[in-house]
């Protein structure tokens, strides 16, 4: 599942060929991503998936599978924050009940 969302980010991003995106494609090698592309790609995933992609971890970009592990391990860990972040909390007095 996250490999065709990220396959489809990188088709419109990247605008290459569908058909050489893999999970062994090597982004630069196989896909011709240069420097800028790579920053394209980084904000159009931060905002797809809602993280922060760290700039320390985009060294170990060189394929899309790197990607999708990098994805997968970071969007269910913010899913677990902001779980606990949104926590309902209810605040009573006598005449008025407050919910933040």
């Amino acid at each position: 599942m996250t490999f065709e969302k990220v396959k489809e980010i990188i088709v419109d991003t990247i605008n290459c060929d569908e058909s050489e995106i893999t999970m062994d494609a090597k982004l630069k090698e196989d896909l011709n991503i240069d420097s800028l592309d790579s920053m394209e790609l980084v904000m159009a995933l931060e905002e797809a998936y809602g993280i922060t992609i760290e700039e320390s971890a985009l060294g170990s970009f060189e394929s899309v599978k790197n990607i999708v592990e990098y994805i997968d391990s970071h969007v269910a860990s913010n899913h677990t924050r902001i779980k606990k972040e949104n926590r309902l909390f209810v605040l009573q007095t006598p005449q008025i009940a407050f919910i933040m």
